[in-house]
């Protein structure tokens, strides 16, 4: 049974670097990520956020003797879990998560793990910092706990941990006394700052906490500390922060225009596959360029095109094959994941349709015709999945955009461009989705890809007679979430979740059916299922844990 991950979180922190393809992109990006700038790193799902912060991090850990950075991770994982009624603990959660991430991250450093965080606090009878550390982590655990009804008691066991940190651990509920604390920590062991990172933080179910965590966001940054965070297009709530002035936006993009681009891509491939099986997939070549093309510079959606192509890499690929991938992946597999964004959020669900509408009815058809009339041109040959909206647009065809974006359906590779005088956002179609449409995608990739052009598009103005009818979708603004949603996915079957065919079998064969049960489950439940032992047992439990999280995050 070969095994994809096409989670970062299921790969070992020392074994990041093994599996880390670098392009000039992703250097750029790692050395934002290691400078003292705040930063917003922003790109669609399975385009390798994560990879470049915990790529960032390794990079600091490895010369920390030299440049006195200290990187934490921070993870905000379990925030979808969290009761709406109890929204007025959410920043104390907030705090205690990276405290606890921060004194983990300390006791790996030789020589700064003994630094007393809650020194001042001795005095209040808390105990020992151990304790107070397990204090924190016992708060954070009881509000995750959304896959139980709360109790009366439960709840009043809550009130009474969040009413003790809010009297006596003044870091959690102060932001001032957690800078002090980071200063003192700074100066009293030689660090020059500290960079905490926060993966899974920005895509949350409930906008609310969304507009609280980039109010943290804001309010952390200091001489010593430093705050990067990944976030996705399109659900996404600021709030009262602004992006392009209270931080730095990178954005991921990997250009399929670049000369590197098939290089970078095939090694990635290479990082997951057995040895045997790339050698046998590179003999392909133009076919499995193909696959790399759809997949438009998403990592993740080339692994499983490619995993789907080779059926589990036991195979080569043929044309015929590759053309049944690309049709089934991209009519069907991606657009699946789209709409399940309405699924959850009932409120933007006419966004999600419509944009799905206006790709399908009206981008992919215009796109296959201008290229076909650019081909009959002696002169001209120039081919296209570019197309452009107007930035002026209605505000409800933004938002469709956004949503677009983050499903990998399209990329913003421009904003900003000039179109006959008026300001235009360029857009990459994905390649898959355009050429899925058509019988045999292999041949148009054949005629598409030599003669790609950026400077060739389809542009739809302000008021573009081209957009599907905009009343239905006028006037959304936040996506909804809370409880009545994560009580819907928590009876979800696991056959929902991003896992091989294999792991969900065995899922099922363990007696765990629902998304609750995974959660309420554990490794040693595989160990039921006859010749899987713990080390399998492990892996698979690890994958199918961070897919029920990616899932519930959105």
């Amino acid at each position: 049974m070969n095994n994809v991950l096409y989670r970062t979180e299921d790969i070992k922190d020392n074994e990041i670097l093994d599996y880390f393809v670098e392009s000039k992109m992703d250097r750029d990006i790692i050395e934002s990520l290691k400078s003292k700038s705040p930063i917003l790193l922003m790109g669609s799902r399975g385009n390798g956020k994560t990879m470049l912060l915990k790529v960032a991090e390794q990079e600091l850990d490895k010369s920390f003797n030299d440049n006195r950075t200290l990187s934490v991770i921070v993870s905000f994982k379990k925030a979808g879990f969290l009761h709406e009624d109890e929204s007025d603990f959410f920043n104390y959660w907030m705090m205690s998560k990276i405290l606890i991430a921060l004194k983990r991250k300390l006791r790996k450093i030789t020589g700064i793990g003994e630094f007393n965080l809650f020194q001042e606090y001795y005095t209040s009878g808390l105990g020992s910092e151990e304790d107070i550390i397990s204090k924190l982590v016992s708060f954070s655990d009881k509000l995750e706990k959304a896959s139980k009804k709360r109790t009366p008691l439960e709840k009043e066991e809550i009130k009474e941990l969040a009413e003790g940190i809010i009297d006596d651990i003044k870091p959690v509920s102060e932001i001032e006394y957690f800078q002090e604390i980071i200063e003192e920590l700074c100066e009293s062991t030689g660090i020059d700052r500290i960079i905490l990172y926060f993966d899974e933080a920005c895509h949350n179910f409930i906008p609310y906490q969304q507009r609280e965590f980039f109010t943290l966001f804001r309010d952390l940054r200091s001489p010593y500390i430093s705050c990067k965070a990944a976030v996705y297009p399109g659900l996404t709530s600021f709030g009262t922060f602004q992006p392009f002035h209270d931080a730095e936006l990178k954005t991921i993009n990997r250009d399929i225009l670049n000369d590197s681009y098939i290089k970078n891509m095939r090694e990635i491939l290479e990082k997951q596959m057995p040895e045997e099986s790339f050698a046998k997939l590179l003999k392909t070549g133009q076919l499995l360029n193909h696959l790399i093309y759809a997949s438009s510079g998403n990592p993740r959606l080339l692994l499983k095109s490619v995993f789907s192509a080779t059926n589990e890499f036991k195979i080569g690929l043929k044309t015929n094959i590759v053309n049944e991938t690309i049709k089934n992946f991209y009519r069907n597999d991606i657009w699946s994941e789209h709409t399940k964004i309405a699924d959850l959020y009932k409120n933007i669900k006419p966004l999600v349709n419509w944009g799905r509408d206006f790709i399908e009815d009206v981008v992919v058809p215009d796109t296959i015709s201008k290229n076909n009339d650019w081909a009959l041109k002696e002169e001209d040959s120039r081919q296209t999945s570019f197309f452009c909206i107007h930035r002026d647009a209605p505000e409800s065809v933004k938002k469709a955009m956004r949503l677009l974006e983050y499903s990998g359906v399209v990329i913003l590779h421009t904003q900003g461009t000039k179109v006959r005088k008026a300001v235009y956002d360029r857009y990459l179609l994905n390649v898959g989705i355009m050429v899925s449409q058509e019988s045999n995608p292999s041949d148009l990739l054949v005629k598409i890809m030599p003669n790609l052009s950026v400077k060739l598009y389809t542009d739809y103005g302000m008021n573009s007679s081209k957009y599907p009818d905009l009343g239905e979708i006028n006037g959304i603004t936040d996506y909804q979430g809370g409880e009545e949603i994560i009580k819907i996915i928590l009876q979800k079957s696991v056959n929902e979740l991003d896992l091989t065919d294999y792991q969900k079998s065995l899922l099922i064969d363990a007696g765990i059916n629902t998304i609750e049960q995974v959660l309420s489950g554990s490794e040693s439940d595989l160990m039921r299922v006859p010749n899987v032992g713990k080390k399998r047992s492990r892996k698979i439990w690890n994958s199918a844990y961070n897919s029920v999280i990616e899932y519930v995050s959105g």
